[in-house]
């Protein structure tokens, strides 16, 4: 298993792909470095064999995409966090009220949303829709490039701050590299 790999890329404007999911015999890629408007989330329904743009995000970057509860969830450089309940065919903001519109990672634990965020910490989305709550008590750097549930603990890895560890949904984190 993953002893030999195959390019498969045909259709995609610009193979700078930062995200991947798959669900149901689809998988979607994130993409990155718009070119001519021609950025976002592309969809494949033969193996990877060929791709085509579900929907562009202009000038942001697709950082990660998540499934949870028949949602596609998708996050942006500078547009925070989307949401899609029919494939990516159309998009509605994942919430309201992140302050910070750079995430660069998005992961479920329980029933919430998980955004890494880059000057905010973490942001917590509970009802799809519904308000962001920021968190970032106990974190030295704010700066989060990505996130890991871990059993029924989160995991953030900063930048230039190490990892932190939270076992309370995020209420406080605990650096771990001491």
């Amino acid at each position: 298993f993953g002893r030999s790999w195959k390019l498969a890329s045909r259709g995609l404007i610009r193979p700078w792909i930062f995200s991947i999911a798959a669900e149901a015999g689809v998988i979607y890629a994130g993409t990155a470095q718009p070119v001519m408007g021609r950025n976002g989330v592309f969809v494949s329904t033969d193996n990877g064999e060929n791709w085509t743009l579900r929907k562009g995000f202009a000038e942001s970057d697709i950082r990660s995409l998540l499934f949870k509860d028949g949602r596609l969830y998708a996050a942006t450089n500078y547009d925070a966090v989307f949401s899609s309940d029919d494939h990516g065919l159309s998009w509605t903001k994942a919430g309201y009220g992140l302050n910070d519109s750079t995430v660069y990672a998005i992961c479920a634990h329980g029933q919430d949303i998980l955004a890494a965020t880059q000057k905010s910490g973490v942001g917590i989305l509970s009802i799809p829709g519904g308000p962001w709550k920021e968190t970032s008590f106990g974190m030295s750097v704010t700066y989060i490039r990505a996130l890991a549930v871990w059993g029924h603990n989160i995991l953030a890895a900063s930048y230039g701050g190490g990892v932190y560890l939270s076992t309370n949904s995020g209420g406080f984190w605990k650096e771990l590299n001491t």
